[in-house]
């Protein structure tokens, strides 16, 4: 029979009536009191949820707290904020009945959070909404959360939590034997907090006024006891998906690891692979920093029966596969309302074949750019052996961007760094500040080789100013200016450190995990360049005059428009070797592995039905291999290689029942 739409379809009274009912917030104190709570004592909280609350709804419910430091022990005149997750400070996260019985345990919560935020937070919350409830904000945004006098607050869901996660129906404690408490372990600072300590103290961090606002509802009596009548008759039975930890190391570059567990639906898993030093790194953010080890393959092995059917490998841009593989994870695959913050920016791994097209011989890395913007790359002097007094002035100033008068001929004006000016103005968006990028020319640059025994600028810790050379280093003051040319002239860098791959750079340069800050440039903010130089040189050996024409003139080039200036790693001006170089070219901008992660499915309906219990059976007699396949370190990859004290982290997501038994017991299948 013809369907009726259902915009023209009409009822008496307009909307259903709900059932009588009301609403009230109860603010509820942990069991000892507000706090302050810190890691290196009173580290544990405990809520009570007595069955004189009523039916909590969860979704509506939240912990507030406050952030701050802990007796004066941080210093706050150095970077100091929380990692990207209101909730980085919970190590463990347990519910327990009234019996004490474990309902829901989480190992490594924090980890969690800060993995499910970033994977399904869309910019449209965490970069706004997010930024004041969740600490979802950038680096700049949480070190001033650190510095209000009274601590910075957060509302924040349990959101990883399957019980008080918001998805589970409202629950009906009224009629619980007894409390249902939540227990929260802190961690310890150097794994949640970026921070040094203050006057010698180790710095800590305190978390104040804790409450947890219990959103719940007073049902009509009729209600109510049929509830009752229920619970006595059959018990209640509320299903929830919750989560399970393993931490394992990886030995070997091609390794099936098992992974321990018993449940009869597995909904999926993820893994996240940390460097081991950046865990405990008080100067990194390590519970939202991941890394892709350079892994070649990944498959899944349940029982025998292999997911995907085929292994997906990397090379030949295969991270678009397991970059899909991971939004089916989440059931976000082809769903055009979700956003992430994981994206071709940062969810990348190094091609193990071959180079991008266009590299010089020999000298490409191995990692497919996301971007590439083409025009004209302009540095000046950095050697200044054998010229005048007039001339040393005038390299002196081009440095810096002013103007100076060479023997009284040619303006030389020049550009404070090494600088991009690319042929369409239009692109030059397209480089965004802090990219991290690589230079590309045509071929290699005419006396820009780095020579051996090479000085190398660098920042210290403190923000001081190093000249390295074999791993001594000299002090220099700090800014820049009143830099010795002679310094400059005897460094022995080269432009053809950042068009190369090679991880082994000048002495003192670190290889991290946002890439080597050796041979990668970091771009600047555009500025309008106007470059004009000498370009009739003498060359004897290490030193450089300029030669004046017959008539006395000095000819010069001119290069103009929109510039792009880099920096190097430690955000410090990039010289070259000669007194002024222009070369044609491309920067190419590189994606980063920091957002890396691996996640799969087993569930058979997934997104279109995922209010059913579809996953697959992972018993004792099933079990779960993960088959890894990592590549041996190169120099021509542009990631931190796995490790062997790396930690390999994986959360095993399981379909659960939470069961409020005729006696009023609560009892779990966790």
């Amino acid at each position: 029979m013809p369907v009726v739409p259902s915009q023209l379809l009409y009822q008496s009274g307009g909307n259903e009536v709900a059932i009588a009912a009301s609403r009230r917030e109860v603010v509820v104190i942990p069991e000892n009191g507000p706090g302050p709570y810190y890691p290196s004592s009173n580290r544990v909280i405990r809520i009570s949820l007595s069955p004189s609350l009523g039916y909590l709804d969860t979704h509506e419910s939240f912990l507030s707290f406050r952030v701050r430091p802990h007796d004066n022990s941080i210093d706050l005149t150095k970077e100091c904020r929380m990692d990207k997750s209101s909730l980085s400070w919970v190590r463990k996260f347990t519910i327990y009945s009234s019996t004490g019985s474990r309902l829901e345990e989480i190992e490594h919560y924090n980890l969690l959070s800060c993995l499910m935020h970033e994977a399904t937070g869309g910019k449209e919350y965490t970069e706004t909404i997010g930024t004041v409830l969740d600490n979802h904000g950038t680096k700049a945004e949480r070190n001033a959360c650190m510095t209000h006098p009274k601590g910075s607050m957060f509302n924040s869901g349990f959101d990883c939590s399957g019980v008080l996660g918001g998805d589970i129906k409202v629950i009906p404690l009224p009629f619980c034997q007894g409390p249902m408490v939540i227990e929260l372990e802190l961690e310890e600072f150097s794994k949640c907090f970026i921070g040094e300590g203050k006057g010698g103290k180790t710095p800590e961090y305190e978390i104040a006024n804790v409450q947890y606002h219990a959103s719940v509802l007073s049902m009509a009596e009729e209600y109510s006891a049929r509830m009752s009548e229920q619970v006595r008759t059959s018990g209640v039975d509320l299903a929830f998906v919750t989560t399970r930890t393993h931490n394992q190391v990886i030995k070997n570059n091609q390794e099936d690891l098992p992974i321990s567990q018993n449940a009869s639906s597995v909904r999926g898993t993820y893994h996240v692979l940390r460097d081991s030093t950046s865990v405990t790194d008080t100067k990194k953010d390590s519970l939202s920093t991941y890394k892709s080890g350079n892994i070649r393959s990944i498959q899944w092995d349940m029982g025998g029966h292999l997911t995907p059917q085929l292994a997906i490998r990397t090379e030949d841009d295969g991270t678009t596969s397991l970059y899909s593989h991971m939004l089916q994870s989440w059931n976000m695959f082809r769903n055009h309302s979700f956003g992430s913050k994981i994206d071709g920016k940062n969810y990348d791994t190094t091609e193990t074949k071959e180079s991008p097209l266009g590299l010089l011989p020999n000298v490409g890395y191995r990692s497919r750019p996301i971007q590439r913007v083409y025009g004209t790359w302009v540095a000046n002097a950095a050697q200044c052996g054998g010229l005048s007094s007039k001339h040393i002035v005038a390299v002196t100033h081009h440095l810096y961007g002013s103007t100076a008068t060479v023997a009284g001929q040619v303006d030389v004006k020049g550009v404070k760094t090494l600088s991009f000016v690319p042929n369409d103005p239009t692109q030059i968006a397209l480089i965004s500040v802090g990219q991290r990028c690589k230079m590309g020319v045509s071929e290699a640059i005419d006396g820009e080789q780095t020579s051996a025994g090479t000085r190398i600028l660098q920042r210290k810790d403190d923000g001081s100013v190093v000249v390295a050379v074999n791993g001594d280093a000299d002090e220099l003051p700090n800014p820049l200016v009143g830099l010795s040319l002679a310094n400059v002239a005897t460094t022995g860098a080269g432009l053809d450190r950042f068009y190369k791959a090679e991880l082994s750079g000048p002495p003192g340069y670190e290889h991290d995990n946002v890439g080597s800050r050796d041979n990668c440039l970091f771009a600047g903010a555009s500025y309008p360049c106007t470059w004009s130089v000498d370009t009739t040189q003498a060359t004897s050996g290490t030193t450089q005059t300029q030669v004046a024409s017959s008539d006395g003139d000095f000819p010069h080039k001119f290069v103009g428009g929109l510039a792009i200036p880099f920096t190097d790693g430690s955000n410090l001006p990039i010289f070259s070797r000669q007194i002024a170089v222009s070369a044609a070219g491309w920067v190419d901008v590189m994606p980063d592995d920091d957002k890396f992660f691996l996640g799969n499915t087993f569930e058979t309906f997934g997104s279109a039905a995922p209010q059913l219990v579809s996953g697959s059976d992972l018993t004792q007699a099933t079990p779960l291999l993960l088959k890894l396949d990592y590549q041996e370190p190169s120099a021509s990859d542009m990631y931190a290689p796995r490790k062997d004290t790396d930690n390999f982290t994986s959360f095993v997501q399981i379909d659960s029942v939470l069961r409020l038994q005729p006696d009023g017991l609560l009892i779990s299948s966790v």
